[in-house]
């Protein structure tokens, strides 16, 4: 039986939650409709900036663990081609996840401090666990 995500539709938003992670396209760029599609606390790390009235494409990794790099290469591949900013919202990134959505083009949010884990000592700690 294959997964067949969720749609959901608001004003100005077509965001797709499946497990990981969540894709919206065209999201204003405003803390209303950031905390509308993500919640308080996303909107409360939001900055405005008024040079970005919009964000093409947003990937919001849920949860509270630590995105590593391969997972920010497979979000990265299932995104429809793009024109404009790009978003990226997780707990925390590894410093080569960081470094990839970088690249990218993307503006980060996360909603921890960043710690400084890499993808080697976030597998060794996970591992121990």
């Amino acid at each position: 039986m294959g997964f067949s995500p969720l749609f959901i539709r608001l004003p100005g938003l077509n965001a797709r939650i499946g497990l990981k992670p969540q894709i919206t396209y065209d999201l204003p760029a405003t803390r209303e409709a950031v905390g509308e599609a993500f919640g308080q606390k996303v909107a409360a790390r939001f900055v405005e900036n008024s040079l970005v009235p919009a964000y093409a494409v947003v990937l919001h990794f849920h949860g509270s663990k630590v995105i590593v790099s391969g997972e920010i290469k497979r979000a990265l591949r299932k995104v429809k081609p793009y024109s404009g900013q790009l978003l990226l919202i997780a707990q925390d990134l590894t410093v080569e996840a960081r470094q990839i959505a970088v690249e990218a083009q993307y503006h980060i949010i996360t909603l921890s401090e960043f710690f400084g884990w890499t993808d080697l000592s976030y597998q060794n700690i996970r591992q121990k666990s």
